[in-house]
């Protein structure tokens, strides 16, 4: 729901995780999980950094970023069976859109989309 300011508030307490690295870590995913990290609790949302191994599945929404080299397998291929497992709405977080992907860059994303809530 947006409040007058045109900015989004939530009705509810909504609870998110996100799977990526987090400060101290020196990198552009850490600081962007920082940020929204920051922006969702200032909107009153709980915001977790969640590791994949980390106790059972989240009761909430899970943020998957995407980021060529962050996850296991050929060109990341892994996360499909990640986003498969979940059992929360996934919203995908593409941090690196490929301008000339090889056949299976391209097939990893494609296989991506449709799975994302948002």
């Amino acid at each position: 729901m947006a409040d007058p300011s045109g900015r989004q508030r939530f009705s509810g307490t909504p609870s998110f995780g996100l799977r990526s690295t987090y400060p101290p870590t020196p990198c552009g995913p850490a600081a962007f999980s920082a940020a929204l990290a920051h922006g969702l609790s200032t909107n009153g949302a709980d915001f977790s950094v969640v590791r994949v191994s980390d106790g059972p599945p989240s009761p909430s929404v899970a943020g998957i970023e995407r980021e060529y080299g962050s996850w296991a397998g050929i060109d990341g291929d892994e996360v499909v069976a990640i986003i498969d497992g979940l059992r929360v709405p996934p919203i995908l977080i593409a941090r690196a859109v490929l301008k000339d992907p090889t056949a299976h860059q391209r097939s990893v994303f494609k296989a991506l989309t449709p799975r994302a809530d948002q």
